[in-house]
């Protein structure tokens, strides 16, 4: 298990994705949340809860305008990689990083099927 505590401006936000190798669970310590998965937004709030499963495309946006603040737990862990390579991922604040964009977020389905997969763990793609 990987524990994080993720900090985000008030205008974050990562496109849409899938982790083949981890569940992905989001707890909101501050600020308020927009996680998409599997096509259903969730509005979370602080103490509010998420889980993302293995294989779900999903993607999250603070809202409200302010910065928010998260725990966040993958398992498996080996996601760590993806951290380590974050500048890369994620470019300049409102842009994407030169790994995000080799990605191909216009195309419906990417690589072998699925759309915007993050390296890490046991993902195939790094």
């Amino acid at each position: 298990m990987l524990l994080l505590c993720g900090h985000a401006g008030a205008v974050a936000a990562v496109g849409p994705h899938v982790h083949d190798a981890a569940v992905e669970c989001f707890y909101v310590v501050e600020g308020s949340y927009r996680i998409t998965v599997s096509g259903a937004d969730h509005e979370i709030t602080p103490g509010g809860f998420a889980l993302v499963p293995r294989g779900a495309p999903h993607q999250f946006e603070v809202t409200g305008g302010q910065e928010g603040r998260t725990v966040v737990v993958f398992a498996p862990a080996g996601f760590e990689s993806v951290f380590r390579k974050m500048p890369e991922i994620s470019g300049t604040p409102g842009e994407p990083g030169p790994l995000w964009q080799r990605l191909d977020p216009a195309a419906p389905l990417a690589g072998n099927g699925r759309l915007g997969r993050i390296w890490g763990g046991t993902d195939s793609r790094r």
